[in-house]
């Protein structure tokens, strides 16, 4: 199915130009825009060459606290940390828990 089958949806031509950023908050951050408007996660995988499990585990830094994220990118973080806290819904205890 191509993005530009169902009315509304972003035309298929803006996301492919719309290169994937190499760190994967910058990649949560992309992915989480489009599905607000309206791409599925089988549309993000087929027009990024990705599996879908990885587009949800992008998707799944949403639960991580803004400062967690931002630790993350500053390299303060590792990849396996970072989506440990993706785990824990509470943002208080992730908090806590670092």
């Amino acid at each position: 199915m191509s993005l530009t089958d169902k009315p509304g949806l972003v035309p298929e031509t803006t996301v492919l130009h719309i290169p994937l950023p190499n760190h994967p908050v910058g990649r949560y951050a992309l992915f989480s825009n489009l599905r607000r408007r309206g791409v599925t996660v089988e549309q993000l995988a087929a027009t990024y060459r990705l599996p879908t499990m990885s587009i949800d585990r992008y998707l799944s830094l949403e639960r991580v606290d803004e400062y967690l994220l931002a630790l993350y990118r500053a390299g303060k973080l590792t990849a396996g940390q970072i989506f440990v806290f993706s785990w824990i819904d509470e943002k208080a205890l992730q908090l806590q828990i670092y």
